[in-house]
């Protein structure tokens, strides 16, 4: 309950956005499993993007940088054993070169964070006609 009532301290796109990404990087360390951690930050974020008025191709752009992208760099999980191994170095050793993974996770922080100053550069709002079918009973 207090981390939900969390969410209302997130005002800005900056915050939500840079929480989302923290949140994404730290589920990711604890539960070494992708899909679990993709499941649980749309769960918590979900509702809070659609009240800013962002679109969801922007949650989806912050979870692959904080999760897909870094797990890379983490040996005890799945993709960081494939990469050591196949690399034949430790995950550590090649970070410094592991640029593409860093920089995705800052790049996502800073665009949410200059969205007012950059006239929403690098962030997709809803359009005013867009329809929520989330409920919808297409089979």
């Amino acid at each position: 309950m207090l981390f939900w009532s969390g969410l209302l301290y997130l005002k800005t796109i900056g915050s939500l956005t840079f929480a989302s990404l923290l949140t994404g990087f730290a589920v990711i360390n604890g539960t070494s499993n992708a899909l679990v951690t993709y499941f649980l930050i749309q769960d918590i974020y979900g509702e809070a993007y659609k009240e800013k008025n962002l679109h969801p191709s922007n949650l989806s752009r912050n979870m692959e940088d904080s999760v897909a992208i870094t797990e890379a760099l983490m040996p005890w999980t799945v993709s960081g054993v494939f990469m050591a191994t196949t690399l034949g170095v430790g995950n550590f050793e090649f970070l410094p070169w592991a640029i593409f993974n860093l920089g995705g996770f800052v790049f996502s922080a800073l665009y949410g964070f200059l969205a007012p100053y950059t006239n929403g550069f690098g962030i997709r709002k809803l359009n005013p006609e867009h329809k929520d079918y989330s409920d919808s009973k297409i089979s």
